[in-house]
């Protein structure tokens, strides 16, 4: 990976794990406009991989499709991001045009239409300066192909501004994320998989003698004069087993002792690395040390101290000098200087607990001493009281532990869990954890509101014991049961009444894992989705009407002209062939001709001729005009349409079911068609001796079913020729439905019709 020529903005692994898995599709980019990282979601709505995105410029992104000019909304994107930069407020976009290369690269598959609604937000320093630039985008493609249009602004408005502040709360969570590393002492760094700096704090750059700009993209291989043989070998082995190590050694190219440890993770590998030359110069001195020190570890391996009451000697181990901020054995301390050493208000617990040792000897306590730099600094000390006969204290020896950074680590962790908890309680979305059992063990404050219940009535039940009804709780503990035994992430629909109506919630469902790889627990993000349900169902409505709409333009039309059609039949070519019959019954060949019985016997035969096409043409002109359809109801024209096509061997039964109430015209005349058209196939074609035509009325659908045992076809080599099958599918596509045709040569043949209508 070559290094990005725009400054970098510094993330931590933690911090791009925080942002990569976020359920939505979000884009990080820094104030040059270079992506940083990008959201799972991001990357599966734009067919990108994170390799493809991460240090590169969102101008050189995205091809423009050369099928189409996406000129225009690429500029107003660019031009958003410039405002936002600039003014430091968040911005929705209108729904942009930006089309996508075909997921697979260098296929030659045309570019994918696109359409997005953008919300650029921007994350501000300290000085008001845009520090980060978030972007969540939303796939909104279908909806407007679909020709659906949102006409509630303010709700959309009310939306941009909820996603604007949780997009301040995230950048917040990073910016804190990032103070905290800079401020540890330890080098910290991050690799890709591949071996390509992604990140490096502040220490970490000081004893690399680099700056972030010079390192970040760079691959360890290529970096000889930073990192050591032995750090790459580390790494590689780290890499290469997914197992953690570390060692100390001398660095070749520090020139001194460090400490490496190299943990993979989802996203690489964390180093972390220390100077350790003042640790390895306190091992050798600590194999000289006396037995006195060597009693002193024996307690607590840290630093030591002993006092003699009766002649006011007291003696410190180099570890306790350093603590308190000296040189080793550079003065002579004496119990008031101990004491000394305490802020005055431990001085005086010390004291009194130092009065209640006859009771209790040995006592321990956490307290403040004065650094020599200035500092305060958190010590944990144990002590030890020896008394004589007469109980008088002889002699004090303990040990003393620097407890600041642990008691500074302990505070932050305390106040990471409380910003954490902050969030998952003030998110409108439901979050609950449950054990093995089934039985509840967390669940923030939205999900008791929407219960009705407090949180000690919830916790430790299963849904059935919180008495939810059996239509709720069955499906998600079967849900539950699943994500336990499988190890998978699941998503689970439901439904639940609530005062306010019915409401529809979307949940995923995560697996929790024990160091040993299996399931403990089950995280659950649940988050209401009646709105999105709804704009389904209008979208539904709105597809039915229009596909109504056209099939009735469409009927309308063939149905005029097939009246014009029938009516020229039966006035025109019927009267004609009619008249033609009468002339010819006129003529009168004479006997004497040597021909007449020829032309007589012609003559019969084209009388009847002509009286077979006077019939045919009245019975097209009949079938061409459905008056039974329009006397006596589809039922009827139904069983007239199989009863008149039946003849000689072929048989045609049908049955009609549950059509009361009548449907509207226009499906009875489609429907009708329908059956018309399959009953001429048979007749034609099949050279079948029984069928059978079953129209049936099923909940919010119509079922037609047309079955023979005729000579069937493979309908996967059905003839593009025929017009037959494809007329039937063309109106049942129409009417939204569906064809489903099973044949075989010699095994009859069975076409299924399904298409829906609206419910009485």
């Amino acid at each position: 990976m070559s290094a990005s020529p725009f400054p970098p903005v510094l993330l931590s692994a933690e911090v791009l794990q925080v942002y990569e898995t976020l359920p939505d599709p979000y884009l990080l980019l820094s104030p040059e406009l270079v992506v940083l990282t990008a959201s799972n979601a991001y990357l599966a709505a734009t067919f990108m991989g994170r390799e493809q995105l991460v240090g590169r410029s969102i101008a050189d992104v995205f091809p423009a499709n050369p099928d189409h000019s996406s000129v225009l909304g690429r500029s107003r994107l660019l031009e958003s991001y410039q405002r936002v930069l600039r003014t430091g407020q968040p911005e929705q976009l209108p729904i942009q045009r930006y089309d996508l290369p075909p997921p697979t690269p260098g296929s030659a598959q045309p570019f994918v239409t696109k359409y997005w609604s953008v919300l650029n937000s921007p994350a501000l320093d300290p000085d008001g300066s845009v520090h980060y630039l978030i972007s969540k985008v939303s796939d909104v493609t279908e909806l407007v192909e679909q020709g659906l249009q949102i006409t509630d602004l303010s709700r959309e408005v009310e939306l941009s501004k909820a996603l604007a502040h949780d997009n301040r709360q995230l950048v917040q969570e990073l910016q804190k994320a990032q103070a905290i590393l800079d401020t540890i002492q330890e080098a910290y760094v991050e690799l890709s998989p591949a071996g390509d700096f992604t990140y490096l704090n502040r220490q970490a750059a000081q004893l690399l003698g680099r700056t972030p700009a010079e390192l970040l993209g760079k691959n360890i291989e290529h970096a000889e004069a930073v990192v050591s043989p032995e750090a790459r070998n580390l790494i590689r082995r780290a890499l290469a087993t997914q197992q953690r190590v570390e060692a100390e050694y001398l660095c070749s190219t520090l020139g001194y002792w460090v400490y490496m440890s190299v943990t993979p993770t989802a996203a690489g590998v964390i180093v972390q690395f220390y100077d350790i030359r003042d640790v390895k110069a306190s091992r050798n001195e600590l194999q000289r040390e006396h037995q006195r020190l060597k009693e002193s570890q024996a307690i607590g391996h840290i630093g030591s101290f002993e006092a003699e009451m009766s002649t006011g000697h007291v003696y410190w181990s180099d570890e306790l000098y350093r603590i308190h901020g000296l040189e080793p054995q550079s003065h002579t301390p004496t119990p008031q200087s101990c004491l000394t050493a305490m802020f005055p208000e431990d001085q005086e617990i010390f004291m009194q607990r130092l009065t209640m040792s006859q009771l209790l000897p040995r006592f321990g306590m956490v307290h403040r001493i004065l650094h020599h730099d200035g500092t305060v600094r958190l010590v944990e000390t144990r002590t030890e009281v020896e008394r004589d006969e007469q109980g008088r204290v002889v002699k004090v020896y303990g040990t003393v532990q620097d407890v600041t950074e642990m008691k500074q680590a302990e505070k932050d962790a305390r106040e990471s869990v409380s910003q954490f908890q902050t969030l998952v309680e003030n998110t409108p979305d439901l979050i609950t954890r449950w054990d093995r059992s089934l039985r509840l063990l967390f669940a923030n404050s939205a999900f008791s509101q929407r219960s009705g219940k407090s949180l000690a009535e919830l916790l430790g039940k299963t849904n059935r014991e919180m008495q939810h009804p059996e239509e709720i709780a069955g499906p998600w503990m079967a849900k539950l049961r699943l994500v336990l035994e499988t190890g998978q992430a699941q998503d689970h629909y439901n439904s639940a009444p609530t005062p306010t109506g019915l409401k529809h919630f979307y949940s995923r469902l995560v697996p929790e894992t024990a160091e040993d790889g299996s399931v403990q627990s089950v995280l659950a993000i649940a988050r209401e989705i009646t709105d999105i349900k709804r704009l389904e169902k209008e979208n539904l409505a709105l597809q039915l009407s229009q596909q109504k709409q056209l099939l009735n333009a469409v009927l309308e039309t063939q149905e005029f002209e097939r009246r014009r059609i029938a009516e020229s039949l039966h006035n025109g070519l019927a009267q004609v062939l009619y008249a033609t019959k009468l002339h010819l019954e006129q003529i009168q060949p004479f006997p004497e001709s040597p021909a007449f019985r020829q032309v007589l016997q012609a003559k019969e035969r084209a009388g009847q001729f002509l009286s077979e096409a006077i019939k045919a043409t009245r019975t097209i002109s009949h079938e061409l005009i459905p008056t039974t359809l329009e006397d006596f109801g589809l039922a009827a024209a139904i069983n007239d349409v199989c009863q008149h096509m039946s003849h000689g061997a072929l048989r045609i039964q049908c049955q009609v079911t549950g059509i009361a109430p009548a449907l509207d015209k226009y499906l009875e005349l489609a429907l009708y068609r329908l059956v018309q058209e399959l009953v001429n196939n048979i007749v034609k074609h099949a050279q079948a001796t029984t069928a059978r035509v079953v129209v049936a009325r099923e909940e919010g659908a119509i079922r037609l079913t047309a079955q023979d045992n005729g000579r069937g076809f493979d309908p996967q080599r059905l003839s593009s020729k025929g017009f037959g099958l494809k007329t039937i599918r063309d109106r049942v596509k129409l009417l939204g439905g569906t064809t489903d045709i099973v044949s075989a040569q010699g095994q009859g043949t069975t076409v299924s019709i399904w298409f829906p209508v609206e419910r009485e």
